[in-house]
């Protein structure tokens, strides 16, 4: 008798493992959308999969939430689970980073189980060589660490993600900007606040006030602030405000993987393959360097301010002189990326934001600064129709106005 309890509790151990291999498995294959999980996807799939499962949005995130719902069981049976292979440890990182976090939404539950996902995470990146293994399998660990709320280990990313470059100079570049948007996505975050703010909502976890502020920022300006593209196939008018806001936000956001869905074809032949390059040269990102204010371009404050050289470093040295910028200063001459709605295309440029150059008008009259004094004088007499009174700026004005009046910037 005791032999044959033996042999049925063999069976069931056996079955249980059987019945787990084939869970962990199937994940495998509904996470990638592929059975053949030894081959690293190739662009056209890994960029079908971040846009239809991993990062879904709207209508395909309501799909995707109801496909993974079927592994809702499963997060509770494998707690305990001790995984033996990289597939079963891949496996139960999708399920506790990603499954969570879909099944889950808008709730505490999306982020419990980020710990038990981040500790195998880690010891994959400190124990596998990172070029041997599918590059799914890569991703999957990657961002599960930049999901953490501990800087180090997205720092422990980038580094990561800079080794894998250095090795492999193929990788795709609209997978590669996408990937470095979403790690500064998050570290920004986590170097200003310590932690992912928006998460406080759902966690129980009272904001701070810059907190507040910064959310609500982003928020309006990507909605208020969105341009205006022309409906690139039809050729029958602007498209909708929703849909482009929709587009900006996949750029901005850490899903920022060029689009290859239906949704996207009116718009997304704004970014070609050359204009990828750049970014990627450049080290820019949608993220940290567009603009939805207007920049104003070096060649534009030159002309403005009355700059006579013709020397790049020159016409930067005596436009900051002019503006009182410094070294220490938080407005500064940088690259941007804009959309210039007249030609309905993305550029490159070096510039001031207006928003920026407005701040350099502001003057303490309880604090008397000549340099800033001056830098007033010289963006008023600038950009204004007028001086104080309404009376149209004149080259005589000097007493109020400092440089050259310029009105070729207006109509």
């Amino acid at each position: 008798m005791s032999h044959l309890l033996n042999t049925e509790e063999i069976c069931d151990e056996e079955c249980e493992k059987q019945d787990n291999s084939h869970t962990l498995y199937q994940l495998l294959v509904d996470w990638y959308g592929t059975s053949n999980l030894n081959r690293s996807l190739s662009s056209t799939q890994l960029t079908d999969q971040w846009t239809t499962l991993w990062f879904a949005k709207r209508e395909l995130q309501r799909l995707a939430d109801e496909k993974l719902m079927k592994y809702h069981s499963a997060i509770e049976h494998f707690l305990d689970f001790q995984p033996a292979t990289l597939k079963e440890k891949i496996a139960l990182i999708i399920l506790y980073d990603q499954v969570t976090r879909n099944i889950f939404r808008g709730t505490a539950n999306a982020y419990k189980y980020d710990n038990k996902a981040q500790q195998i995470a880690l010891s994959l990146i400190e124990n596998v060589t990172l070029s041997d293994i599918p590059i799914q399998f890569l991703l999957t660990i990657l961002i599960c660490l930049i999901h953490s709320e501990q800087i180090q280990h997205v720092d422990l990313v980038k580094d990561r993600i800079e080794q894998y470059v250095s090795t492999n100079s193929s990788v795709d570049s609209n997978l590669l900007r996408s990937l470095n948007g979403i790690v500064r996505n998050h570290y920004d975050r986590l170097e200003l606040f310590g932690r992912i703010p928006e998460r406080n909502r759902f966690i129980n976890r009272e904001s701070t006030p810059a907190e507040i502020s910064y959310m609500q920022a982003n928020k309006l300006k990507r909605r208020d602030l969105c341009p205006l593209v022309w409906n690139q196939v039809g050729k029958t008018g602007f498209i909708d405000d929703e849909e482009t806001a929709t587009f900006f936000y996949y750029l901005i956001d850490e899903s920022g993987l060029l689009m290859s869905r239906k949704d996207f074809r009116r718009i997304q032949g704004l970014i070609s393959e050359v204009f990828n390059n750049r970014l990627l040269d450049r080290s820019l990102t949608f993220k940290d360097n567009f603009s939805y204010d207007v920049v104003l371009k070096v060649s534009d404050l030159s002309k403005s301010l009355g700059v006579k050289h013709t020397n790049h470093d020159m016409i930067q040295l005596v436009i900051n002189e002019r503006l009182g910028i410094t070294p220490q200063s938080t407005v500064r001459i940088r690259e941007w990326i804009i959309f210039n709605a007249r030609e309905q295309k993305f550029e490159i440029v070096d510039g001031i934001r207006v928003e920026e150059l407005r701040s350099l008008i502001k003057c303490d009259p309880n604090a008397p600064n000549k340099t800033k004094e001056l830098a007033r004088s010289y963006i008023i007499n600038a950009f204004s129709m007028c001086d104080a009174q309404g009376t149209p700026a004149r080259y005589v004005d000097l007493h109020g106005f400092h440089g050259s009046f310029t009105p070729d910037f207006y109509p």
